[in-house]
């Protein structure tokens, strides 16, 4: 073992000893129904670093709040939040473990700005296992995670109010340069007054399809129709939190284009893309064209049995 890893396993093994100690008093302390001093000494534990019991902990005292870890694997260094409200139609809310890469998927000293490729190009390399466990991410995905973000800004914990702005400092370096592919697909685009198929998580065996009208009264998006839009496409329904969600990660207010054109070929199948502005600031783009992506994996759970990373 070298004298960098030795040294990590002790200072991991002084936290862990300081962390079971106090978590054993949190214990004490909500069977005495102290469950304001269990959020005390929580958020002292947490300050220090994470554990899977903290971790675990914090999501029932500290319910629709998130945390954020770090960690490396195989493909580089990633964050991961936990306890982050998900809903990926037609699937009911849940609460996700998200990983987010620190890099683009294929980045790499001849690649700095990573792959670049159709959304079909990128299913078929996530599920030839090209990037490990990462993919493009579900349109749901990247809503979600923008409405976390902005939602915990004023986190109790003085240290995850640093990580929580470094995850969003990233994702504000990166939608405004760029389009990003997403794992959401609208296949196809229907006629005027008939529903729409909306299909996420395209690289699974089984991914997630719903039906919906997402293009409103006259055929195509208008201020009407965009509420229609928001659920299937974006998990998310309420327009407001939508637009302040994506201001604070991107720099630019929401708006769905390319729905909003009147569609002349309304059986063409048509990717969700995610990014750069265009003539003040289009965020939503649906068409199949090049783009990049940001590496995310995602589960419905608060945590897994394998490797934590470096919490």
């Amino acid at each position: 073992m070298s004298d960098q890893r030795l040294r990590q396993r002790q200072r991991e093994a002084l936290l862990y000893g300081y962390q079971d100690r106090g978590l054993a008093f949190i214990v004490e302390q909500l069977r005495s129904g102290d469950s304001e001093g269990a959020r005390r000494t929580l958020v002292e534990i947490i300050e220090q670093g994470l554990c899977p019991l903290s971790v675990k902990y914090f999501g029932q005292l500290f319910p629709g709040q998130i945390l954020v870890g770090e960690g490396t694997d195989e493909q580089g260094s990633y964050w991961e939040l936990y306890h982050v409200p998900l809903t990926i139609p037609p699937q009911a809310p849940s609460v996700y473990t998200v990983r987010l890469k620190k890099d683009r998927l294929g980045t790499s000293k001849q690649n700095p700005q990573g792959d670049l490729s159709r959304q079909e190009q990128w299913v078929a390399q996530v599920q030839k296992g090209t990037y490990g466990p990462y993919n493009p991410g579900c349109a749901p995905l990247h809503s979600g995670v923008a409405v976390a973000l902005l939602q915990n800004q004023q986190h109790p914990v003085q240290s995850q109010r640093t990580r929580i702005a470094e995850v969003r400092n990233f994702l504000l370096s990166h939608y405004p340069s760029d389009w990003f592919s997403t794992m959401t697909r609208i296949a196809p685009y229907a006629a005027q007054s008939e529903e729409d198929t909306v299909v996420h998580d395209l690289h699974l065996a089984l991914p997630s399809i719903i039906k919906a009208d997402i293009k409103g009264s006259h055929g195509y998006l208008q201020e009407e129709g965009f509420d229609n839009f928001n659920a299937p496409v974006l998990g998310q329904s309420n327009r407001q939190v939508l637009h302040n969600a994506y201001n604070h990660v991107t720099g630019f207010p929401l708006h769905a284009w390319r729905y909003d054109d009147e569609p002349t070929t309304p059986s063409k199948e048509r990717a969700v893309v995610l990014g750069r502005g265009v003539n003040g600031g289009r965020l939503i783009y649906a068409d199949d064209f090049y783009g990049r992506a940001l590496g995310w994996s995602y589960r419905a759970q608060h945590l897994s049995s394998g490797n934590q990373g470096n919490l």
